[in-house]
């Protein structure tokens, strides 16, 4: 997912969905989607998926 930070999907997923981290926590604490950016559509896709557009966990 973030190359730059060594970071992959199954990460963001484990952290959500088990640790109940939200994406600016997780952000802060990886540092993912700092550096080059690229990542940084992929990760709030895979958010999203995740919690729902609302942002509740689903």
């Amino acid at each position: 997912m973030c190359v730059c930070k060594a970071v992959s999907d199954s990460d963001l997923r484990h952290a959500i969905q088990n640790l109940g981290i939200n994406l600016s926590d997780f952000i802060n604490d990886t540092g993912i989607t700092t550096d080059c950016g690229i990542c940084t559509r992929d990760v709030k896709k895979l958010y999203k998926e995740l919690v729902g557009e609302d942002g509740k966990e689903e």
